[in-house]
């Protein structure tokens, strides 16, 4: 097991938790899960031989998919939460972007078919809502689980 894996593991399970029982997130677990994962990138890249540019490019393009999902929340007027963006940009700056791709479709497939059990077998409307977080927890337990961290 990697360092950067139990940091995330620990912070989507805290915030899995808050999002399970209140279908909301603490911003200072937010904040906290962010300043964590910067130090960690930070100690993480000084001690790497690859260059600044390759790091921030890494860095960069791992943000690309939160940076969708805050804007299909704004667009959707919050379907998808604000929080479940922030934690996704902040594992996508850690993660880098393939690594990201492959959380979140564990995520989504999850997170589908909970909705589908629900709709079809518990008889909810389909209009109900479902927390996020706990997918991403078990999609990032999944890939660490396949990539064997």
């Amino acid at each position: 097991m990697t360092v950067k894996w139990l940091i995330h593991m620990w912070m989507l399970g805290m915030c899995s938790v808050e999002d399970w029982r209140e279908k909301r997130i603490s911003w200072w677990k937010i904040k906290l899960y962010a300043a964590i994962v910067l130090l960690y990138e930070i100690w993480y890249r000084a001690g790497q031989k690859e260059s600044l540019t390759e790091g921030l490019l890494w860095c960069i393009t791992g943000i690309l998919p939160g940076a969708a999902m805050l804007l299909i929340s704004r667009a959707s007027k919050e379907a998808i939460g604000y929080g479940d963006g922030y934690l996704t940009l902040i594992l996508g700056f850690s993660m880098g972007f393939w690594d990201t791709l492959g959380i979140l479709g564990i995520a989504f497939l999850g997170a589908m078919g909970a909705a589908i059990y629900l709709v079809m077998i518990r008889g909810r409307s389909r209009n109900s809502e479902i927390a996020f977080v706990p997918f991403l927890f078990l999609g990032m337990a999944g890939t660490g689980l396949w990539t064997g961290v």
